[in-house]
């Protein structure tokens, strides 16, 4: 049952990704982008401490897909210089603050 949540998860993370960054992204920040790993942040700091298969099939499948670091990674290639450090400042600086509110509603 985990390995089929897992993939059906890792698609519909996958998918959402996509659609969220072609609707938000822009050539000048990719709004979509940073969203939707702010709010995979969020929610991996929300599954702290749940059971391994729960982790395994919504953490690593679903919120890995949803939130990849190669995208971040393609995206800050394509900016020009100070936007893609004021990119990835913000990526690092909201997806921490998120993790966060995940973990103390989760505690």
């Amino acid at each position: 049952m985990t390995a089929l949540g897992f993939v059906v998860l890792a698609v519909a993370g996958t998918l959402l990704r996509a659609a969220t960054a072609q609707r938000f992204n822009t050539p000048a920040w990719p709004w979509g982008t940073l969203g939707v790993n702010v709010l995979g942040s969020f929610a991996l700091g929300l599954l702290v401490g749940a059971d391994n298969p729960v982790l395994t099939a919504v953490g690593v499948g679903g919120l890995g897909s949803l939130t990849t670091l190669s995208t971040l990674a393609v995206e800050l290639t394509s900016l020009a210089r100070t936007r893609a450090i004021a990119y990835a400042a913000a990526s690092l600086t909201l997806g921490l603050a998120a993790a966060a509110g995940g973990l103390a509603i989760s505690a």
